[in-house]
């Protein structure tokens, strides 16, 4: 550093100084390429994690869908059941309400 700016001004080396400058700026352009390789690299990477999960999250979706169409299902099965089970119950209860009163009327 202080020898390259002392050879401008002392030596009138202005020839050096640009040397070395340039090689200066070559060192902080490779450094900054290493970088922006290394940050590049951590992009990439986080990218392609975040597709995983957005595909993981469609799979998800679909199966949540899935099992929704199934409990929907389920319900109405189990719907029509306790409808046809509460018909059953007033049936036998029907038919016991006669057999009491033709029991009472026919002793």
């Amino acid at each position: 550093g202080i020898l390259s700016i002392s050879s401008v001004f002392v030596r009138n080396d202005a020839g050096t100084f640009l040397r070395k400058l340039d090689e200066r700026v070559k060192y902080y352009d490779n450094e900054i390429e290493k970088l922006c390789n290394f940050q590049y690299q951590g992009f990439v990477k986080a990218f392609h994690e975040l597709l995983q999960v957005r595909k993981d999250t469609t799979s998800m979706k679909n199966e949540l869908v899935k099992n929704n169409q199934m409990m929907q299902q389920a319900g109405q099965s189990l719907a029509k059941k306790t409808e046809s089970l509460i018909k059953e119950y007033h049936r036998q209860g029907n038919i016991q309400q006669t057999i009491d009163a033709l029991a009472q009327a026919f002793p």
